[in-house]
C-alpha cells in the first residue's frame, strides 16, 4: 500500500513525500525526524487518501 503525504506552512517549505506501507506510521517517523531540524517550529500535514482509493479499486478488480 503506498499513500500520499503533503506538509506544508503558509509562507513556507512545502514537501510532498510518498510512503510505503502504514501511511500513519511512516508520517509519524517523517515528522520525528524533520522536528529535529533546526529552525523546525511547527509542521502541518494533510494525509492524501485518493491514491490509497484508486489502489484498493485496482486491487478489488
Amino acid at each position: 500500500m503506498r499513500s500520499a503525504a503533503v506538509l506544508s506552512r503558509d509562507g513556507a517549505h512545502r514537501a510532498a513525500v510518498s510512503l510505503g506501507g502504514d501511511p500513519a506510521r511512516g508520517l509519524q517517523q517523517l515528522i520525528a525526524r524533520l522536528s529535529l531540524e533546526p529552525g523546525v517550529r511547527d509542521l502541518h500535514w494533510h494525509l492524501d487518501d485518493t491514491s490509497l482509493d484508486a489502489e484498493r479499486e485496482t486491487v478489488a478488480a
